[in-house]
């Protein structure tokens, strides 16, 4: 893998990971969303009502996973900075 311009290898490397990441978190949610999966009815039923929903008892999986993709795409923005227009030469 060449790395992108303003990377290092290893920078491209951990942004691709990141990237990939997040995506497949994001992808597996899919199910739950378009499934009407009880989880996901709990969470959007319970979402005005409280801060911290715990996903019928999945010990805080879903919250978790919801923050991993925060993290990997927040870390993916960070070392891509420099070719993020909005961001630019402010870096």
């Amino acid at each position: 893998m060449a790395a992108s311009p303003g990377l290092t290898r290893r920078a491209a490397t951990i942004s691709w990971v990141a990237q990939v990441l997040a995506a497949a978190i994001l992808g597996q949610t899919l199910f739950f969303k378009f499934s009407a999966a009880p989880e996901s009815v709990h969470i959007f039923t319970e979402l005005g009502a409280e801060i911290v929903v715990d996903g019928e008892g999945d010990g805080g999986l879903l919250f978790a996973l919801a923050l991993t993709t925060f993290a990997a795409g927040a870390l993916v923005a960070w070392l891509r900075r420099a070719q993020l227009s909005f961001i630019g030469a402010r870096a």
